[in-house]
């Protein structure tokens, strides 16, 4: 009687314990995915900050880009196009984004990117 009633506890623990990190990631990536298909069209690249807790996710259709940024749980943190351009993680809670917007009617001339950095700890659709 002492054995079943330890082994009753002991499945009844384990089955209460939370998923394993393993898992927990699988369905963290396949919301940001999901979120990622729905909001971009074509194919789309998903860049984790340092700590895994962002997701830059970009489609290129020259000459625009379009990204989001979610959380881990696929929420949409920040959206924008991006016209001949760039965007990176800065650090952990802040992208480097570089563009030339506009139309360059003189091929020859020297047009220079514009940078600026999107501080996204503040920011939230």
């Amino acid at each position: 009687m002492n054995f079943k009633c330890l082994l009753v506890t002991f499945l009844l623990y384990s089955c209460s314990n939370k998923m394993s990190p393993d898992i927990e990631q699988s369905i963290s990536n396949d919301l940001v995915m999901n979120t990622a298909t729905l909001a971009l069209e074509g194919d789309i690249n998903v860049i984790p900050n340092d700590g895994k807790t962002l997701f830059l996710c970009f489609s290129k259709s020259e000459p625009v880009t379009s990204f989001i940024v979610t959380d881990l749980n696929g929420n949409i943190i920040h959206a924008r196009e991006v016209i001949r351009g760039q965007i990176r993680w800065q650090d952990a809670e802040s992208l480097l984004v570089t563009d030339s917007p506009g139309v360059i009617e003189d091929p020859t001339s020297k047009v220079e990117p514009s940078s600026r950095i999107i501080f996204l700890k503040s920011e939230k659709i």
